[in-house]
């Protein structure tokens, strides 16, 4: 069979199997992969390992886009010198998302310009990327 035939048809056979990924990465991949010599199972579990990758990076768009943050901030950038009490410890280690499975909320208080948004921004950010589900509500919200 013609390669162009059959890479018509692996597309087809993605689009139909809902696999983007591989629908993206697999010419790319089998070319590489008869430049290396790699055997047709490795091209295959390369090619799958692809989807998996895409369907990860989708999963933690969504749910990045189901937390709901006014915007997207790190705790690289966060001044902790504008709130001395707040210890960059402690913070960092809610970024691990223990505060999660303990059934805890994060609730971040204080004065005006002290960044609870940002902080809590980039905390919940970062236990998404830890895995964990995460929705992000302002004060005035609940109020």
């Amino acid at each position: 069979m013609n390669g162009e035939v059959v890479a018509a048809q692996v597309r087809l056979y993605a689009k139909e199997l809902k696999m983007p990924g591989l629908a993206a990465a697999f010419e790319e991949i089998v070319r590489d992969g008869a430049k290396a010599g790699r055997a047709h199972l490795e091209t295959l579990a390369a090619c799958l390992s692809a989807e998996v990758a895409s369907r990860a990076e989708h999963r933690l768009a969504a749910r990045l886009k189901a937390a709901r943050f006014p915007a997207p901030k790190s705790l690289e950038g966060s001044d902790f010198a504008l709130q001395p009490s707040l210890e960059r410890a402690r913070v960092l280690s809610l970024a691990g998302g223990e505060f999660i499975t303990a059934r805890e909320n994060l609730v971040c208080l204080g004065g005006s310009g002290t960044d609870k948004t940002q902080l809590a921004t980039a905390v919940g950010i970062a236990t998404i990327y830890a895995g964990f589900q995460v929705r992000f509500t302002g004060a005035i919200t609940l109020a």
